[in-house]
């Protein structure tokens, strides 16, 4: 489970900015929503708010970049840019200084916390530690890019990874490269144990919409279907079944740095859905005819039944195009412990006022994401506020009470 993300210095966080998942320890409320983790109580769930533009995205951005760097480390050459580093371009010193993200996470109960800097050249600082104990343990230290700290009990064995390591690689994803079982759990949980969507086309990680119509095509008799169906089902969406047809094609691929071109190979694919009528009728549409909201909860499905089915963590950018109910439905899948049986964590964006309501979420479950006049987002907890139980939080954040709340000002446009 997450129980912490940080990042400075990336896109709007100028300063360094924290996701903090562990629940407050002096509020008792709805204690399904959270799960122990060693001595820390991990929250399921936390809805973030915010005008447009305040920085919601970014921060999604932030945790993909930072987890996309881990998954793509070894794949890199030696002149390969880290292309997913955007600093923060409104201050012209901070521009060309390191972006630092930072997780504490746990894995079987044990936490680690990892973290690196960056810039588009080179990984700068990086560090992992463990709490086998009470007491933190370091794994491995690294500073000014090429300065290494291991246990001395470490040390044979780590600095042979060190020679195998390049300035543009994360020392976590080459040590697990060469079978290191020290780094291979914190490695394990990038790749597998949190995960980011959003439904943007430009999106450019393994969880574009190809990617996951390939999981759906690969599923289509197993439990991943049966768990989309009574997803739209539940969601009061009249299709009973679906079919992805896939047709091959070729495109002329240019080999970079090589003379002449060849053949590649691609997949098209085509969805379709059937509805019955209670004429008994069937009717097979096209996917392009179904509603914006049911594409979202069709593509959605893959994320949510994995997270569920092995406890992972998931963040969804912009869950505002979904029916308030449905969204209240999904928290609910995961707050609820007997449903949610290994600890999955659900962290999302919306702009529904409608689900801020104490009765759903504690107050440690909700965020605010603003942004300042020298555009500089800031993102702060409900908790930081003095709110009483009582309190109709909806009204009192519309009001601007909590801020992050958009100034619309009057005036002629024409």
């Amino acid at each position: 489970m997450l129980a912490q993300f940080s990042v400075e210095n990336y896109m709007s966080f100028k300063d360094r900015t924290c996701l903090n998942m562990s629940a407050s320890a002096t509020d008792n409320e709805h204690p399904a929503n959270f799960a122990v983790c060693g001595k820390t109580r991990c929250l399921k769930s936390v809805v973030i708010y915010g005008a447009n533009a305040s920085g919601k995205s970014n921060l999604l951005k932030a945790m993909t970049a930072a987890i996309m760097i881990v998954r793509e480390s070894q794949a890199k050459q030696v002149n390969d840019r880290l292309m997913r580093i955007v600093p923060f371009l409104f201050d012209k010193e901070l521009a060309g200084r390191p972006s630092a993200f930072e997780f504490i996470f746990y894995v079987d109960g044990i936490q680690y916390i990892y973290g690196f800097s960056a810039t588009q050249e080179k990984i700068v600082d990086e560090y992992l530690y463990v709490y086998y104990s009470a007491k933190k343990s370091m794994i491995f230290e690294r500073k000014n890019t090429n300065q290494y700290r291991f246990n001395k009990a470490d040390e044979k064995e780590f600095n042979s990874y060190r020679e195998k390591n390049t300035s543009n690689k994360l020392f976590l994803s080459t040590a697990t490269a060469w079978n290191c079982e020290k780094t291979k759990a914190a490695f394990m949980w990038f790749s597998s144990g949190i995960d980011t969507y959003t439904d943007a086309e430009t999106d450019d990680t393994p969880n574009n919409k190809p990617f996951i119509l390939q999981r759906l095509v690969e599923s289509q008799s197993s439990e991943l279907k049966d768990f989309t169906l009574r997803l739209l089902k539940n969601a009061d969406i009249n299709i009973d079944g679906y079919d992805i047809k896939t047709q091959q094609f070729t495109v002329p691929v240019t080999v970079v740095g090589e003379k002449g071109s060849g053949i590649g190979q691609g997949i098209a694919y085509s969805v379709f859905t059937s509805h019955t009528l209670p004429d008994n009728q069937k009717y097979i549409l096209d996917f392009s005819a179904e509603s914006l909201g049911t594409q979202n909860i069709f593509f959605l499905s893959p994320f949510i039944f994995t997270a569920l089915s092995t406890g992972k963590t998931l963040f969804i950018d912009e869950m505002s195009c979904l029916h308030s109910a449905l969204v209240q439905y999904l928290v609910g899948l995961f707050n609820d412990p007997d449903i949610n049986t290994k600890n999955a964590q659900l962290i999302f964006v919306t702009h529904d006022t409608i689900l801020l309501d104490l009765k759903v979420f504690r107050r440690d479950q909700i965020y605010f994401i603003e942004k300042s006049d020298n555009a500089v987002s800031e993102l702060y907890s409900l908790d930081n506020f003095s709110v009483r139980k009582t309190e109709n939080i909806r009204t009192a954040y519309l009001i601007g009470r909590y801020g992050a709340v958009p100034i619309i000002k009057s005036g002629e446009l024409l």
